[in-house]
């Protein structure tokens, strides 16, 4: 048997080597049988030309398919010809007689290597059809009605498609575990650019956040500017979701809990339940957009020294987010009228906004107290 050097990045190697040492078992079994039936055959001689081939083709096809690069369809359609041709002669080299008394064609069960190979190649349903095309030609050498002719067809053709379905799976396994381990070194790469950019970049704007009111209107502006850059780039590093090329394009969904510490700042405390909250991206998108635009309020109208908490809690079906402030606040009919008039970004932004999405935003003020926004999001979106 030749054994070959094993290349690392060919994952199936094994599984052809498995199908290599049972070609040879099956080769082994074949000569025996045959050896056995020599004096009974019609043309002896032809089936010990049926066995030379048999033997000499066995170390060639198995060396080929042992290397990744030689499994070409030249090497695997060979095989199979070959094959064919070998079950073709079987009537011929064989006799009917020897043929009707075993049903066994000239190669025996050697035939079953290449639709096995094939299914490990291409997978289960070439391997199906290799099957049943040396199926249909050992049928027509000796058609008859007979149950050991219907249960060998059917064990070949069994024999092919599940070992092909074993492969597709580890295929399908080894595919998803790849992505896992792409995933991984993505965001492990993406936490490595986090702490840069959180030693760098974050803290200047940070700075400026914290420093600009004092520079008079200019730097107030400064200030709200940076805060939202700020924002926006604290989203950007810590979005979990990771694209891999090569992948079908799946559902997209954001942890809102991540997407809301993203928020936290001076002014700015978040608390989140511990775990993940999985909401699909464009709704998630939705909510951050309002939560974003409640702290844009309160930079505008809570007053300067206000400060702001995000709470996260998990009701079950549906997630709730507190969006409070310890500002000046308003009276109910201050609110009313802001909501109808349009303004504070009430009406659209946070509350059509939140309704958009199938949830329910509710405000609550009192003067000298702040602003408590809550809001109640089902899980998934409701049909």
């Amino acid at each position: 048997m030749t054994v070959s050097h094993r290349d690392d990045t060919d994952l199936l190697h094994p599984v052809y080597s498995i199908t290599n040492r049972l070609r040879w078992l099956l080769l082994a079994h074949a000569l025996v049988v045959n050896a056995l039936r020599l004096d009974e055959v019609a043309h002896p001689r032809a089936l010990v030309v049926v066995c030379a081939m048999m033997l000499a083709w066995t170390p060639v096809v198995g060396h080929l398919q042992a290397r990744q690069a030689s499994r070409t369809t030249v090497v695997m359609l060979a095989d199979f010809l070959i094959t064919m041709v070998l079950v073709g002669t079987s009537r011929w080299v064989l006799g009917r007689p020897a043929l009707v008394d075993s049903y066994l064609p000239a190669p025996v069960f050697w035939l079953a290597a290449s639709p096995m190979v094939v299914a490990v190649w291409r997978g289960k349903w070439w391997g199906l059809t290799c099957a049943a095309l040396i199926s249909a030609v050992k049928f027509v050498q000796e058609p008859r009605p007979d149950e050991r002719v219907w249960s060998a067809l059917l064990t070949l053709g069994v024999c092919a498609w599940g070992l092909g379905c074993i492969v597709d799976t580890m295929r399908d396994s080894m595919a998803d575990r790849d992505a896992h381990h792409a995933r991984l070194a993505a965001l492990a790469e993406r936490d490595r650019l986090n702490r840069i950019v959180h030693d760098g970049a974050l803290q200047v704007l940070a700075m400026v956040e914290r420093e600009g009111p004092e520079l008079g209107p200019k730097g107030r502006h400064l200030a709200q500017v940076a805060r939202q850059q700020e924002g926006m780039l604290r989203r950007l590093l810590q979005d979990r979701a990771v694209d891999l090329p090569g992948k079908m394009p799946q559902v997209s969904t954001t942890d809102v809990a991540s997407m809301l510490e993203a928020h936290a700042g001076d002014r700015v405390t978040v608390s989140v339940m511990a775990g993940e909250a999985p909401m699909e991206a464009a709704r998630a998108a939705e909510l951050d957009a309002a939560v974003s635009e409640v702290l844009l309020n309160v930079t505008k109208h809570a007053g300067p020294e206000a400060q702001a908490w995000i709470l996260l809690e998990d009701d079950g079906d549906e997630l709730i987010v507190s969006v409070r402030d310890n500002g000046v606040g308003m009276s109910r009919d201050q609110v009313e009228l802001a909501s109808t008039m349009g303004r504070m970004g009430i009406h659209d932004s946070i509350m059509g906004r939140i309704g958009d999405i199938g949830g329910v935003a509710v405000a609550r003020s009192q003067p000298g107290r702040g602003v408590e926004w809550e809001f109640r999001i089902p899980m998934e979106e409701r049909g």
